[in-house]
């Protein structure tokens, strides 16, 4: 099913491994304007090859990459690999290592790989425009596979005693990388993979972005031909561990028209509410069952639930899988039946805005500059499986995978005079 081949990766050069923290980048949609301004300034950041890049000057990646490979900033591997990439970090107290490769998977099949989110037209078109003009991409995107016998780990865990590099992020995260050069090992991977179907954990518009890129020059070359382009550069982790977490991502409401009380009353049409003694006590309030929520306004918080007759009387054609999710339920019963916003309307709504950080919730509502903050559970990994499987997707920000990848580790060129060896 999964098609995955080695590769020969571009990074940084080697001598610039100490100083990887200031040149690698997180993700676009996980940085402020303040954030994305201040990581440009490096001038050697690997910020510079992303889509950001095309608000500052049209053909202002291609320039940084042309520059970078004729100083030797950026290098190309000499022989192909699967890349290990290794995660550790503390969430909750705890300590935990995310385990996974990179490699590239073909394309030419990519009902291979499940999604679970929609894409929005721009990013998609944003992704495309950077393909053509660097022929280059610039980050992995994360996909699950399931293997409860851990075949490859071993294979990993030994590749990890000698990495290539290793340092810890901005957020505290131990970012480790090493190659398995060796034929036989590979052969391994490309064997387990094949059986696969892939789940994409993250990066939905970047994978739309390199489909359509493919799809815009299969017609010049044939769909049959090895090349580059048919190829995704991908981060293959194991859903059957439990070592990836996936965070709430929270709701904020501004402008609403309709006032608080309001808001309240419709409540009690589908919900069972309970009013907190103090707003701060959602810091307390743990949210363990099924369709529930905590709400908070400026002056007062409450804890809903869903109650099951209102369930039963859930109009969508969406799957068991979808139809069951907190936020299916909280997109419906809430926000478009209380809060009046529509379904079609809610992508793109002005109203809505999405938050992880609990005290930047407070924060925003205790402004003013929003009206209310919906509190959501997190998303089990089971659940993302089950509604990749169903061939239906979520709410949108229904998922925050944790931790995530980083610009600037590796890069995959699709120049086709980067990718002739023997396993195309």
């Amino acid at each position: 099913m999964a098609n995955i081949i080695p590769f020969q990766a571009w990074h940084y050069h080697p001598i610039l491994w100490p100083s990887l923290k200031n040149l690698v980048a997180p993700l676009a949609d996980n940085l402020s304007d303040k954030e994305i301004k201040h990581l440009f300034q490096n001038p050697r950041n690997s910020i510079h090859l992303t889509p950001i890049s095309i608000k500052l000057e049209t053909d202002h990646a291609a320039k940084k990459l042309s520059e970078w490979k004729s100083k030797n900033i950026l290098v190309q591997d000499t022989s192909p690999g699967i890349y290990v990439f290794y995660q550790n970090y503390k969430f909750k107290g705890e300590t935990y290592c995310l385990k996974g490769f990179v490699a590239l998977i073909d394309l030419r099949d990519s009902k291979a790989i499940l999604r679970h989110e929609d894409t929005l037209d721009t990013p998609v078109k944003n992704q495309v425009k950077l393909l053509k003009q660097t022929q280059l991409q610039p980050n992995p995107t994360h996909g699950l596979y399931e293997d409860p016998s851990f075949r490859l780990e071993p294979l990993m865990d030994q590749a990890m005693s000698s990495p290539l590099f290793e340092f810890e992020n901005q957020d505290g995260v131990k970012e480790s990388i090493a190659v398995i050069n060796d034929p036989q090992s590979i052969a391994k991977f490309i064997q387990v993979m094949e059986s696969q179907t892939i789940i994409l954990a993250d990066g939905h518009h970047r994978l739309e972005g390199a489909i359509a890129h493919q799809k815009l020059l299969q017609p010049q070359t044939g769909a049959s031909k090895n090349e580059a382009f048919n190829y995704h550069m991908m981060y293959f982790t194991n859903g059957s561990s439990n070592q990836l977490k996936i965070l709430p991502t929270h709701r904020l409401f501004r402008n609403l028209e309709i006032a608080q009380e309001d808001i309240v009353t419709r409540l009690e049409k589908f919900f069972n509410i309970k009013k907190l003694n103090s707003p701060r006590d959602i810091n307390n309030f743990p949210l363990v069952t099924n369709w529930s929520f905590l709400l908070l306004f400026k002056e007062a918080a409450y804890f809903v639930q869903l109650r099951p007759e209102s369930f039963r009387a859930f109009p969508t054609k969406s799957p068991e899988a979808v139809k069951n999710l907190d936020l299916s339920v909280l997109h419906h019963f809430f926000v478009e039946q209380i809060l009046g916003i529509p379904k079609m309307k809610q992508t793109n709504s002005d109203k809505i805005s999405y938050e992880r950080d609990m005290e930047q919730c407070f924060k925003q509502v205790k402004s003013g500059k929003a009206t209310l903050a919906v509190f959501t559970r997190e998303i089990s990994i089971q659940e993302v499986i089950a509604v990749c499987k169903s061939g239906s997707t979520m709410p949108q920000k229904s998922t925050y995978f944790y931790p995530k990848t980083l610009t600037g580790l590796l890069f995959y060129s699709i120049e086709q005079k980067d990718i002739n060896f023997p396993y195309i």
